[in-house]
């Protein structure tokens, strides 16, 4: 670990990443017209839109989809760095906030907790449908329950704990934000074009299948994550981890179904199962197994547990960083 103590750049990476977590702790992720990943959005629907007009396979069209959104996204990063000049650190600091979802997660899955507990079946649909791809008007109470809680798995992983990742790989090249952002773009091309519909299957799959690659590791590592967090939140670690290990794989997705066993078997219900999408019913098979009726509580436990495991991914950077303050003066 010396090389962390004599370089500068490791040590303001780090404060880069705990200020981002921090800021998006206190003040969630702001809502505005510029905002970088609504920017990459745009520049999706625009590719998507050039790319159409191609005479070429819907195949090869998302594959040049992709390529041209992380070499404009990179590329516009690189050249703001240099104008920016010693600048570059708040840069880096306001876009890994930017691309940290914890608290915008939290806040969108608190309006639905709130309908449930008020008996307001359509109302919870209605915030629900804000945070998923799915037909929430089919969604009784136990449905909207457990769709909730899958969307909280996955937003741990997707939302916060690859980009995390990724900006701790970048951070031997000294650009870790770029790798975060290259990580942002890709999520973002497989949330817009990634679905299994008929119109998309194909112009989709490269941003879906780079996409399984990106989140591949992080989902794997989220089980240690989470059960150093369960066990925190006091919930049934044991059988999380057994769950996670026994039906980890049952998901279509390679890497959703990871912290979507943990989740179930912690709780102590059951996810997935049949679930319509607006294109169609997909036949899901349940995962972990139905110890309890499913409750609103599950979702706040849910949501203490995906607070419990962020400041666990956290607390390494944060001890990392006060070792290199203060391993100078112990030497």
């Amino acid at each position: 670990m010396s090389f962390l103590y004599q370089s500068s750049s490791h040590i303001s990476s780090l404060i880069v990443i705990i200020s981002a977590f921090v800021l998006d702790l206190f003040f969630g992720d702001p809502e505005y017209r510029f905002h970088p990943v609504r920017l990459i959005g745009r520049l999706i629907e625009l590719s998507y839109k050039w790319a159409n007009k191609l005479p070429l396979s819907k195949k090869i069209c998302g594959v040049f989809i992709v390529i041209v959104v992380l070499t404009i996204s990179l590329s516009s990063y690189f050249s703001i760095c240099i104008i920016l000049n010693r600048l570059k650190l708040l840069l880096d600091i306001f876009l890994a906030y930017s691309f940290i979802a914890l608290r915008d997660m939290i806040d969108h899955i608190n309006p639905i907790v709130d309908a449930l507990k008020k008996e307001k079946i359509s109302q919870a649909r209605i915030y629900l449908s804000k945070v998923v791809g799915r037909d929430t008007e089919r969604l009784d109470k136990e449905g909207i329950i457990r769709a909730s809680v899958e969307t909280i798995a996955e937003g741990f992983v997707d939302g916060f704990l690859s980009p995390l990742f990724w900006f701790f790989v970048g951070i031997p090249t000294g650009f870790p934000v770029a790798f975060m952002l290259g990580y942002k773009a890709v999520n973002t091309l497989d949330s817009m074009l990634g679905y299994k519909s008929e119109q998309l299957k194909e112009i989709g799959w490269a941003s879906a299948k780079l996409d399984d690659f990106a989140n591949f590791v992080p989902a794997r590592i989220s089980i240690v994550f989470l059960l150093i967090g369960a066990f925190i939140c006091r919930l049934d670690f044991k059988k999380g981890f057994y769950i996670a290990l026994r039906d980890r794989l049952k998901h279509s997705s390679p890497n959703s179904g990871h912290p979507e066993a943990f989740f179930a078997g912690a709780l102590g219900i059951r996810l997935g199962g049949p679930t319509y999408y607006f294109y169609g019913l997909v036949n899901k098979p349940w995962i972990g197994d139905e110890v309890k009726k499913t409750e609103v509580s599950d979702i706040l436990k849910a949501l203490q547990l995906v607070k419990a495991a962020s400041f666990c991914c956290m607390s390494f950077p944060l001890i990392i960083l006060l070792i290199s303050f203060f391993y100078p003066y112990c030497a």
